[in-house]
């Protein structure tokens, strides 16, 4: 990267002028706050400046429109008690930066999901003085935030995952200290009801952990939300000590009870869980112990293949051993058959690498086969990277619903959910795995 930068955003962008590539933006230098922002061009495998955003911040919410656009949202600008109830918008068509309609309550450590019908929901936060429950959400079509019904509990670094058959939200721990610091509180969210219930609680409090949905047959309605690492504070130590378990749910069930599961290593600080191709599974590795006066350790992380997500797969995971691999705050994002883990290395350099999932391997920014742009869609998709024969996209049930061999795939006909785009190239076939949202 062109600086190092941790606390920050990333999210896709398909640049005009440079193709399809990851967008980090602003967070800690390790001296200030920041508002520079970078492009991941993944042909050329480069980091590119691009225009600062309006305001520095750090701990914000960030994420793609189905439109090409990224949002960011709230956080920390490093002056002030307050956090910050701006969100800004950069269109790539222009390469300009706009300010968007602000938060209900300016807000960092919030965590942004994106609908199924393609609006973001942006969840709880911490405004400066305390914990909140406020709940906004955005609607690209106009461009308005509009605040929806609150969570039942106040939180901030707790974890947002959307289900993208059902569309529940489902929102997962996190922190405040009226509740002993970490909570062990989940609920649900319905965006068509605009109500939240209350869920079955974690086996263990946790914040700062991550969550992901993992469609367990590939392409059919089952699947789990599975919970990796994350910290708790321990008064004997008064440090906070990160935790060497997960916990999975059955995320078409009542979800009504958590199985708690043991990870070869504790996975804390800002790590990341990525569902590649529903079929293989990535944890980014974190800090381990964290606070004032201690010093700080770090973790490898994990990958596990799997159709089934129990006990025994994930007590199988593999530690991944890699130079530059430890890393303390990053931002991962998935794309295709590839995920990009920039920023927060050990060694403050401001390092990324691309992680593959078919087979798995690890490199230092070289570019993916293909990539799909942008992902969730509304409408269409293009398709990135090396030339190809043909594709098909097949829907939730294996049928397949679309053929062709152009560069842009029509989606705007399919009925939201989630699908796989297989493309064929000199007799192989890879399947990239996209949602289709509505408008």
């Amino acid at each position: 990267m062109n600086e190092y930068r941790e606390s920050h955003g990333s999210a896709r962008l398909y640049s005009p002028e440079y193709g399809e590539g990851v967008l980090a933006c602003g967070g800690w230098t390790g001296d200030a706050v920041t508002a520079s922002t970078e492009f991941f061009d993944l042909e050329s495998g480069e980091w590119i400046p691009m225009p600062d955003m309006l305001t520095p911040r750090m701990d914000f919410a960030m994420a793609s429109l189905g439109d090409g656009r990224v949002m960011v949202a709230g956080g920390y600008d490093g002056f002030g008690p307050l956090s910050l109830a701006s969100t800004e918008i950069f269109d790539p068509e222009t390469n300009e930066w706009t300010a968007g309609p602000e938060l209900s309550v300016g807000r960092s450590f919030l965590r942004v999901t994106q609908l199924v019908d393609g609006r973001l929901l942006f969840t709880g936060g911490f405004d400066g003085n305390e914990q909140v429950a406020t709940v906004d959400i955005f609607d690209p079509s106009d461009n308005t935030m509009a605040a929806a019904a609150p969570m039942n509990f106040a939180r901030s670094s707790h974890t947002a995952t959307v289900n993208p058959y059902t569309g529940t939200v489902v929102v997962v721990g996190g922190f405040n200290p009226e509740f002993g610091f970490q909570m062990d509180e989940c609920e649900a969210y319905s965006a068509e009801a605009d109500t939240w219930v209350n869920i079955a609680p974690l086996s263990t409090p946790r914040d700062n952990h991550a969550c992901a949905f993992v469609a367990s047959d590939n392409l059919g309605a089952e699947g789990v939300f599975i919970v990796s690492g994350g910290r708790v504070y321990d008064p004997g130590l008064d440090h906070f000590v990160g935790l060497t378990s997960a916990e999975i749910t059955d995320a078409f069930g009542g979800l009504d009870t958590w199985e708690l599961v043991s990870l070869p290593s504790a996975m804390s600080y800002h790590h990341t869980i990525v569902d590649a191709n529903q079929a293989h599974v990535l944890m980014a590795g974190g800090a381990d112990y964290t606070g004032i006066g201690v010093e700080t350790t770090y973790q490898n992380p994990l990958q596990f293949m799997s159709t089934s997500y129990t006990s025994e797969t994930l007590l199988s995971s593999a530690s991944i051993d890699y130079e530059n691999r430890y890393r303390s705050s990053s931002t991962a994002l998935y794309s295709g058959n590839m995920c990009v883990i920039s920023g927060g290395d050990e060694g403050g350099i401001g390092t990324a690498e691309l992680w593959y999932a078919n087979p798995f391997s690890v490199e230092q920014q070289s570019a993916p086969r293909n990539g799909l742009f942008p992902n969730p869609a509304v409408d269409r998709m293009r398709i990135t990277g090396e030339r190809f024969e043909r594709w098909e996209v097949i829907d939730a049930n294996g049928k397949i619903v679309g053929t062709g061999n152009a560069w842009y795939v029509e989606v705007a006909h399919l009925a939201a959910g989630r699908y796989n785009l297989t493309i064929y190239t000199d007799g192989t076939a890879i399947a990239y795995g996209f949602v289709k949202v509505g408008r």
